[in-house]
């Protein structure tokens, strides 16, 4: 009667010994999976970034990058300004070609990405259309400019434009010559700064004329006509 329940207890003891040793097993698994999964290493980013090619001069451009896997992102100007972010602004200051440099990070590495920007010498263009009956031999300055520097367009025929200029001035003065009479358009042009301003001269236009000089002060007789009445 010994020898049959110490028979017993060892064909129970078995199965509760080889459920132990599964527990240890799935344990172990387990384990082992959650130690790969955490040393799994991040997938490296991929920098990319989207921008204008060009710009005028402070003009505010934005810089957006498309990266991918990018946990830190930093920006360099070229002009010796950073920033950080996925879209950023920035204006720059001095006109020129400058290059920009895109750095993305994450715990698997780091790339980069460059694109260069022109930034103009104006923060604005404008050009000139001669809708007038007839050929004008044209000029533009700064309105109200005691010290008067020109832009000489030379003669433009009817219905033809000047090329665009670039300035930073926000008003513009025409004049020049038509049959033979010099004059200047009575209104100033305004300029809207980061765009291409598109102005014209028409019959209908006002003009101030000269038809004298008068002793040393230069004083000048003036005649308000339009263009047509020249």
């Amino acid at each position: 009667m010994y020898e049959s329940e110490s028979i017993y207890r060892v064909r129970v003891n078995q199965p509760f010994n080889k459920l132990i040793d599964m527990k240890k097993i799935y344990i172990l698994l387990l384990f082992t999976m959650i130690l790969f999964t955490g040393c799994k290493k991040e997938d490296p980013p991929i920098a990319n970034f989207t921008a204008k090619s060009s710009a005028y001069l402070t003009e505010s451009v934005t810089f957006r990058s498309t990266s991918e896997n990018a946990d830190k992102i930093t920006w360099e100007f070229g002009d010796g300004k950073t920033a950080n972010g996925e879209s950023v602004q920035h204006a720059y200051q001095e006109s020129g070609m400058f290059n920009v440099k895109l750095t993305v990070e994450n715990e698997g590495g780091k790339d980069t990405y460059s694109q260069s920007i022109t930034i103009s010498n104006g923060k604005a263009e404008f050009n000139i259309t001669n809708k007038t009956s007839w050929g004008i031999y044209l000029l533009s300055c700064k309105y109200g400019d005691p010290d008067v520097e020109f832009t000489e367009y030379g003669y433009i025929t009817s219905g033809t434009s000047t090329g665009f200029v670039q300035t930073n001035q926000s008003q513009i003065g025409l004049g020049g010559k038509a049959n033979g009479i010099v004059f200047v358009c009575v209104y100033p042009f305004s300029v809207v700064n980061f765009t291409k301003n598109q102005f014209a001269i028409y019959d209908t236009t006002h003009i101030y004329t000269g038809n004298q000089i008068v002793g040393i002060d230069k004083t000048i007789s003036i005649q308000i006509k339009d263009l047509s009445a020249i």
